[in-house]
């Protein structure tokens, strides 16, 4: 007897009922409960999953790997009695696994040019460094040749302006991404049931460039 799933043997079949909240929370608890499961001398085994309540890709993919493993041993598997909303993630992993499965090289190694790339990638990072040197280093020069270019206090003012006067600004604009990078993450993150992780992704956020 398990909080996620019941077990019954006869003639042949092993009859599994799923239920509860079979999600992303729980999933280190899914994944041991389903690698308990022994057929034994069974041939089939049948899933049924109308006892459950919550249900997402989590729940959904770490049951069909378990099935997998079943249909790789010789024993075939059957789901039965999921509600709609409940299948349609069993149905997306079911359409991945399928598609994988028959793309030639899906699972081949990729070449890594690791020189190619840490090359290519100093060449750029070199060439941007020559040029706002030299773009500052020409701006210094044209202000010795010619000072009456230079305007002292426009410059001062134009750096207050778009530094500690635009704090205030900046803070709000950052808030407004938070808010719609969250708003915009929940619904994907809720697919997998991975809502707990919405705030250090908007905390993260930062780093990405």
């Amino acid at each position: 007897m398990s909080d996620y799933l019941t077990m019954e043997k006869q003639d042949g079949l092993l009859h599994v009922s799923l239920k509860n909240n079979w999600v992303f929370a729980n999933l280190n608890t899914l994944q041991q409960t389903l690698d308990e499961i022994e057929p034994g001398t069974e041939r089939q085994v049948r899933f049924s999953c109308s006892g459950l309540k919550e249900f997402d890709l989590a729940g959904a993919w770490v049951l069909y790997e378990r099935s997998m493993d079943f249909e790789e041993l010789g024993i075939r598997t059957r789901f039965e009695g999921f509600r709609a909303s409940h299948f349609k993630f069993l149905q997306h992993i079911i359409d991945i696994a399928a598609q994988k499965e028959y793309i030639p090289g899906f699972f081949d190694p990729k070449p890594h040019h690791y020189w190619r790339e840490g090359i290519r990638k100093l060449g750029e990072n070199t060439i941007e460094a020559v040029d706002s040197v030299g773009y500052i280093a020409r701006a210094i020069l044209d202000g010795i040749k010619r000072p009456s270019r230079l305007v002292i206090g426009e410059t001062i003012r134009q750096v207050h302006a778009t530094g500690a006067a635009a704090i205030p600004i900046v803070m709000v604009v950052c808030f407004l991404m938070g808010i719609v990078l969250a708003y915009q993450s929940a619904r994907q993150l809720e697919q997998f049931g991975a809502n707990i992780f919405m705030v250090d992704l908007v905390a993260n956020a930062r780093w990405v460039r």
